[in-house]
């Protein structure tokens, strides 16, 4: 009535990871980037984590109902033009949040720095120091 299932002693099985493609997002105009009409991919998989990341940090937590539900973006908003907390607070929160988050995307190992200081705008310049998995260490800036 059910189906044999045969055990065998090996398992010779390829895991082949694909991350997807993924296509360049300009983060000042808020839009992809095309050439000729066409999206352009990014190949470069440091290129990939460095996208991944920002995106991470400009998503604010449960704020936009397509990733409620999936631990994607950081609670940030309540940094965001305060004068009276002191960056180092701030540097430490981000770095324990991005911590709590890396296992959204495997070619990130581990967050090894996060520095936060304040460009001449008061923009929040968020300087992240990444572990790959595949590329070694990256840094990421992220104005915000």
């Amino acid at each position: 009535m059910f189906p044999e299932i045969i055990e065998t002693d090996k398992l010779t099985k390829e895991i082949v990871l694909n991350d997807g493609i993924v296509y360049k997002y300009n983060f000042d105009n808020q839009s992809y980037e095309t050439l000729d009409g066409n999206l352009i991919e990014i190949v470069n998989k440091s290129e990939k984590i460095k996208q991944w990341l920002e995106f991470l940090i400009r998503t604010e937590f449960e704020s936009i109902d397509i990733y409620k539900s999936t631990e994607f973006g950081l609670s940030l908003k309540k940094y965001i033009g305060k004068k009276n907390i002191p960056l180092g607070l701030i540097s430490s929160e981000i770095k324990e949040q991005l911590n709590k988050k890396i296992f959204l995307n495997s070619d990130i190992k581990e967050i090894s720095k996060v520095i936060v200081s304040k460009s001449s705008s008061k923009e929040l310049v968020i300087n992240i120091f990444v572990m790959s998995a595949v590329e070694g260490e990256l840094e990421v800036s992220i104005n915000v």
